[in-house]
């Protein structure tokens, strides 16, 4: 009985959370600059960032202690991959969506690039999830805002929107991984603010 209850409120939060997914201005203004801009550079930010109610380090800290002692460097590998996930993944995921969405208004992101103008993607907070193959699962959450500066200026901002709950739940065998789970979020996240924009400004 407890199971089934547990299964019930399970799927009553994925189901809130996915109709909670959108996007709040939080500070007003900004989206206009991106009108005859073509590129944005991008940068991803993780400063601070809680991962399941615990500072980032802590919770890496926990994991790899215990990876480590079922076998020897499986931990610190996992912590490798959680940084390339970070790194390279993660970015990589909301790239390919956002820059997918805004082809026909022609306007991508792109890392380490010389735009005039700067999109920040912050993540506040991180939520990996865990997948049994059963209907006890949960996806990834995650907690982002989204900063547009001045490349050259980035203290500045000149808007500032933010997301809660972005679900991460891929299809298939890749809501076993971790990594998987985590990125959809981003990937999410990349199409969102990119139906954002060109509701909000591109599409005027």
């Amino acid at each position: 009985m407890r199971n089934i209850s547990f299964i019930f409120i399970l799927l009553f939060i994925m189901n809130f959370a996915s109709f909670s997914q959108k996007i709040y201005q939080e500070k007003s203004g900004g989206l206009y600059i991106l009108k005859g801009e073509t590129i944005l550079n991008l940068r991803f930010d993780y400063q601070g960032m809680m991962v399941c109610n615990m500072t980032e380090e802590d919770y890496l800290a926990q994991k790899r202690d215990v990876k480590n002692a079922c076998s020897e460097g499986k931990g610190d590998y996992w912590v490798q991959q959680w940084e390339q996930n970070k790194s390279e993944d993660f970015p990589k995921r909301f790239e390919v969506l956002f820059n997918k969405h805004m082809q026909k208004k022609n306007l991508k992101v792109e890392k380490g690039t010389d735009a005039p103008y700067t999109l920040i993607v912050r993540t506040i907070s991180l939520d990996p999830g865990f997948h049994t193959g059963t209907i006890v699962s949960q996806p990834a959450f995650a907690d982002l805002d989204f900063y547009f500066v001045k490349s050259d200026n980035p203290e500045i901002i000149l808007l500032k929107l933010k997301v809660k709950d972005m679900v991460g739940e891929p299809a298939g065998f890749g809501a076993f991984d971790t990594g998987t789970r985590m990125g959809e979020c981003y990937a999410k996240a990349g199409k969102m603010l990119a139906k954002y924009i060109l509701e909000n400004t591109l599409a005027k």
